[in-house]
């Protein structure tokens, strides 16, 4: 059986001293790119194992990383010499944790790979005030030499030629928490020994402002992005796991494509998010060419419910039922989850004699109760 778990999507990555626009690209210029340009990239979600986030403490600020449509990534390293900045406001509680996204990637000569170094990172994190003009400006917090927990999401986005680089989540406990409810927050990779470089993922939403500075130089660059981090005061906030819908399909061809949906949402408490995935496992192996999408996703309570699309094709086989369930899980607790029922029943194979007897039925509907039938 050949499963299909999809979400192929156009991306960018940004890895420049300068900040331009991007744009979408098209999946067919896919290329290798320089110290100076652009990539053309795509993204494809595979297996998930791995929580997209821990713990679910509660949300004072949320920029969840991109998971579909255009996105971009943005070195944060010493050993760049670029430093990134973005802001967040009306946080109301003191700032006990900090959650954030990104990859880890090294420059080997003609293009950026995969750098297996992620959880050997050491961090400085800075909260600034704002300087009055929408700009950083004096510390406020500052946390140096963090080595922050370490996942990796197991989701993968595909950089030019390259092959799959794995989205990472970090996570780490500020001792003292910190008192600032509007202002900047930088996260800045000091050290690594294997000479990774950090790369911070960008968020879809928000207030698309954030600045960069180049260390070398000293100049401020501004961009209309913003980037993936959550700050949270350490309190649990947990997410609960709803689904509904089911496949259900009577008179089917044997071998046909049958396509259905289903619904999954975030009932728990207000400031939980939720990731949920398919557990593969559970895809019936009567049928073919499964296609789930999405087969993960992060969900938020205010989002409200998800359509989840299911293809498959039915089995070659006539005049038989066919049953099972797709399991759906939250990632971070196994024992929270829900089972979408399939039924599937293939018709009868249609001979000249059952034929004729269809005929005589339809015509004589008595006969069909006198028989029983």
């Amino acid at each position: 059986m050949r499963k299909k778990i999809v979400g192929i999507l156009v991306c960018t990555l940004l890895i420049a001293t300068a900040l331009p626009a991007i744009g979408l690209t098209n999946l067919e210029e896919i290329e290798a790119i320089d110290n100076s340009s652009l990539s053309k990239i795509s993204r494809q979600i595979k297996t998930n194992e791995k929580p997209l986030i821990v713990g679910n403490r509660g949300s004072l600020f949320m920029q969840l990383p991109v998971l579909k449509g255009s996105w971009n990534a943005f070195l944060s390293d010493k050993d760049y010499n670029f430093r990134h900045y973005d802001d967040f406001w009306n946080v109301t509680s003191p700032i006990c944790d900090v959650h954030w996204w990104g990859f880890s990637i090294i420059w080997n000569g003609t293009h950026w790979v995969d750098c297996d170094g992620a959880v050997d990172m050491i961090f400085d994190i800075t909260f600034y005030l704002d300087d009055g003009a929408g700009k950083p400006g004096d510390e406020a917090c500052s946390y140096s030499d963090i080595s922050p927990t370490v996942i990796p999401t197991g989701i993968y986005y595909k950089m030019g030629v390259t092959g799959y680089q794995e989205l990472y989540y970090f996570e780490v406990d500020l001792d003292p928490c910190c008192q600032l409810s509007d202002g900047w927050l930088s996260v800045w990779k000091t050290y690594n020994p294997s000479d990774c470089l950090f790369a911070w993922m960008v968020c879809p939403d928000g207030n698309w402002n954030m600045w960069a500075r180049n260390l070398t130089s000293g100049e401020w660059i501004w961009a209309n992005w913003d980037l993936s981090f959550i700050l949270t005061d350490g309190e649990p906030d947990i997410p609960d796991l709803e689904c509904e819908g089911e496949i259900r399909r009577t008179e089917v061809p044997a071998g046909s494509t049958i396509v259905g949906n289903f619904t999954v949402r975030n009932n728990g408490n207000v400031d939980s998010i939720l990731h949920w995935k398919i557990d593969e496992t559970t895809i019936p192996t009567w049928g073919s060419n499964w296609t789930i999408t999405p087969s993960a996703s992060l969900l938020t309570t205010d989002m409200g419910w998800l359509t989840v699309d299911v293809e498959f094709e039915s089995p070659p086989i006539k005049n038989k039922k066919f049953t099972g369930k797709i399991k759906v899980i939250n990632a971070a607790d196994s024992t929270d989850f829900c089972e979408i029922d399939i039924y599937i029943k293939n018709p009868k194979i249609r001979t000249i004699s059952n034929l004729w007897y269809q005929w005589l039925f339809g015509r004589f509907p008595i006969l069909k109760h006198l028989f029983g039938l």
